[in-house]
């Protein structure tokens, strides 16, 4: 079985590979433009699903009362919205956005 990094690895490869060059989406009939639109939003939510289920782990791992054995203490961040903010790229308040929903899932 593999693990959870070695199937985003791939599931990353994968779409990294899909050519979507203006010429490639001009080319598109109506349909399948709608269509790749809607499968491109499928792998956004489901993307989406992931890091917040991930984040959430690393706020589980990060805990306060955890002292200096805090994951994000560990890896050089004061708390783990930092930790996540600086690993996603994204804003604080996407950060703690994604910790409050994998919480919920």
């Amino acid at each position: 079985m593999t693990t959870i990094p070695e199937q985003l690895t791939e599931a990353t490869i994968a779409v990294a590979s899909v050519e979507c060059t203006a010429s490639s989406v001009g080319a598109l009939t109506d349909g399948a433009l709608i269509e790749s639109l809607a499968l491109a939003a499928l792998l956004c939510r489901a993307s989406d699903r992931h890091a917040a289920a991930l984040s959430a782990e690393i706020a589980q791992r990060s805990r306060y009362e955890l002292g200096a054995n805090r994951l994000s203490s560990r890896e050089g961040h004061k708390d783990a919205t930092a930790m996540i903010q600086a690993t996603l790229k994204s804003s604080k308040v996407d950060a703690a956005r994604s910790i409050q929903v994998g919480t919920l899932l």
